[in-house]
């Protein structure tokens, strides 16, 4: 596939090509909400009537960020997705590291590695929204669990902004503060505010920028056709390029809630067991048909990033952990 060259109208049936549609309609000028619309009118399988719903519309951050990259082509901007690639890569081991031992947290960054490789050969699917927010979360939480406070919340936020998937791990955040902080709510009240009234503007904002839309849509029920096999097709996206290697998304799920259950003090516990339950119920229950589990690319790498914590009580991490008390 060349993606130096833009897709044509008509001639392409798949998200991917309609996100690099957009990003192609940005880079001449056109703005995010008529290049999104264009672009999914102009794939083979739609027209103008296709988009029902404000949340038919990726969030434009993703997109806004595109356009002023270096670069102009869909080649310029796998290239970014390489740079991105490697930052997750490192988010990944530093939230490892705040789990487990330095050697014993390089396998989070390791097993991720055929993951990305994928994404790194499979025409479009790098363009995906949920790839680019997965190392805003793995950076996230890896920050909520060393107690940096502000920057956390500053990428939550991004996270949620890039894909709104990402607002499950909200209650992370508020979990940590509630164990944490007590007798102390009065002065540290900004961090739930945050961690609520913050995504919940990007959302907002989002339906508010969205133009008029088709009449239609879809109820909620037409989302709730999940299931253990969804549950188990959104884990395994993205590891097919590498044979044998299926299983180990599904045994890093496995481990990261156990690690969850396993991390101390409390605070933290809890915290982890809510980043680690809540998005895999999301994916067992969300889906509105086969075709939804590239939605797994939003939370795997979370997974695999907490999954080397398992070992923590065996090879605790070399940094002292947190204590109930620290700020």
């Amino acid at each position: 596939m060349r993606l130096a060259v833009a897709p044509v109208p008509e001639q392409y049936a798949f998200d991917g090509m309609g996100y690099l549609r957009t990003y192609y309609l940005m880079k001449q000028g056109t703005g995010y909400h008529d290049a999104f619309a264009r672009a999914q009118a102009e794939d083979s399988r739609h027209d103008e009537t296709f988009l029902t719903s404000p949340f038919n519309f990726r969030e434009p951050l993703l997109f806004e960020v595109w356009r002023v990259l270096p670069g102009s082509g869909g080649d310029a901007l796998l290239d970014w997705f390489l740079v991105w690639s490697l930052v997750l890569l490192v988010v990944v081991y530093m939230l490892a590291a705040s789990l487990t031992e330095p050697g014993a947290a390089l396998l989070g960054p390791v097993l991720l590695i055929p993951f990305l490789f994928f994404f790194w050969w499979a025409g479009t699917w790098f363009t995906f929204a949920e790839l680019w927010a997965a190392p805003l979360g793995v950076a996230a939480v890896a920050c909520l669990v060393r107690r940096w406070r502000i920057e956390g919340l500053v990428l939550l936020v991004a996270a949620v902004a890039v894909r709104e998937f990402m607002v499950v791990l909200v209650p992370a955040w508020l979990l940590a503060w509630g164990f944490s902080d007590r007798g102390r709510y009065r002065s540290t009240w900004w961090v739930p505010a945050v961690a609520v009234f913050g995504p919940a503007a990007v959302l907002l904002l989002h339906v508010v920028l969205v133009p008029p839309l088709s009449a239609g849509g879809s109820g909620i029920s037409t989302w709730l056709h999940g299931g253990l096999p969804r549950l188990l097709s959104a884990l395994r996206f993205g590891w097919e390029l590498t044979p044998g290697t299926s299983w180990v998304p599904l045994v890093a799920a496995a481990a990261a809630i156990a690690a969850a259950a396993l991390a101390r003090p409390p605070w933290r516990l809890a915290a982890l067991l809510a980043a680690t339950v809540l998005p895999t119920l999301l994916l067992l229950v969300v889906s509105a048909d086969e075709w939804d589990y590239y939605h797994g690319a939003f939370y795997v790498p979370l997974a695999v990033a907490l999954a080397p914590g398992v070992l923590g009580r065996l090879l605790p991490p070399s940094s002292a952990e947190p204590s109930d008390a620290s700020g």
